[in-house]
């Protein structure tokens, strides 16, 4: 009995083991991405900004995770998924949401290099999805 419960331990001890080694390395590269994404978005040029947000975008569609970022602002600080007409809205209302920071009347440039990251992540995710539903 004594054999039996300790490798039953042994076996479930390795299991998590190996599920936590995996979500250390899942939030490692998590954390990889992320760094890297706000390092483009404060120090990077127009074209960084723009290379990088199609890379995510592209990457979120083979893990089959697109998402679309949304932003609030002007006088009726309205929430709107920057960049998607009103026509294509029905193709990306299901989509998971990622809430960039809201503006004002006036935007810094930190707003604005974020909206334009949202504008062209959501106009790939779009891209796909009309492709998608034809």
């Amino acid at each position: 009995m004594k054999l039996f419960t300790l490798l039953l331990f042994s076996s479930v001890s390795l299991f998590v083991a190996g599920c936590e080694s995996l979500a250390e390395k899942n939030l490692h590269e998590k954390n990889i991405e992320d760094w890297r994404r706000d390092t483009v978005l404060a120090t990077g040029s127009e074209d960084d900004i723009k290379a990088e947000a199609i890379r995510d975008a592209r990457s979120d569609i083979a893990r089959g995770q697109p998402r679309i970022y949304y932003c609030a602002g002007g006088f009726v600080a309205e929430n709107m998924a920057i960049g998607i007409p009103e026509e294509s809205l029905p193709l990306v209302r299901d989509l998971p949401k990622v809430q960039l920071p809201g503006f004002d009347c006036i935007i810094s440039k930190d707003v604005s290099r974020r909206l334009n990251f949202g504008a062209i992540y959501n106009h790939e995710i779009l891209l796909y999805l009309l492709r998608k539903n034809k």
